[in-house]
Formats: structure tokens, sequence, C-alpha cells
């Protein structure tokens, strides 16, 4: 017996978004209308890029700050999620990433 019976290694995909914050509500509400996507939000505090250094003192209201969402997904499912995701890439709001990933999880029955 070792400290992995009873459980296996599931193959996924993930999807991190790097998404101005004004515009996160929007990305939630279509992720919470998908049955086979988990997600979490998480907030950004700082970082750089092509517009320069940021943080989240940076700006008023949620204009110019930025969270982050990671989603969990099955590989077939991956282009449906994208597909929620293209308007918001190209009018700039989004970054968007997609990483091989494997999860733990115990078997069932």
């Amino acid at each position: 017996m070792t400290a992995l019976d009873g459980f296996h290694l599931v193959p996924h995909k993930r999807v991190e978004v790097l998404i101005d914050a004004a515009v996160q509500p929007r990305l939630v509400r279509r992720l919470e209308g998908l049955d086979h996507v988990a997600f979490t939000v998480l907030p950004a505090m700082a970082g750089q890029g092509s517009q320069g250094a940021w943080n989240r003192e940076g700006g008023l209201g949620a204009a110019g700050r930025y969270t982050r969402v990671m989603c969990e997904v099955e590989p077939d499912k991956l282009d449906a999620l994208l597909a929620l995701m293209t308007d918001l890439v190209h009018n700039g709001t989004a970054h968007v990433s997609v990483f091989d990933m494997t999860i733990l999880r115990e078997r069932q029955g």
C-alpha cells in the first residue's frame, strides 16, 4: 500500500485570465453559466506589462486595477471556455494563458 492508493491523476487545462477589475464581473457571470469549469478569482496586487508598471493603488475605482481569474477545465471543454473570452482579449481588457495540469483525485467506487 502506498500513499497514493485510492487516488488517481487526471489531466486538465488551467486557464489564467489577467483582467481589468471593472470587466471581471462580466467574465464571472459567463463562467457561472458553465457546469464544467471550476474557477477562483484573486486580486492582482502589482505588475508590469506593455503599458508599464502598475499597482492596486494606481487608480480610482476599478479602472486600471486587475484581477486574476484561474479556471480548471477538462481538455475537451477548453475551446468552449476560450470562446467565452475572445471578445475580452480582442478589446484588450484581458490576457489569457493556457497551461497543462494534472489533478490528484480520489478514486470513486
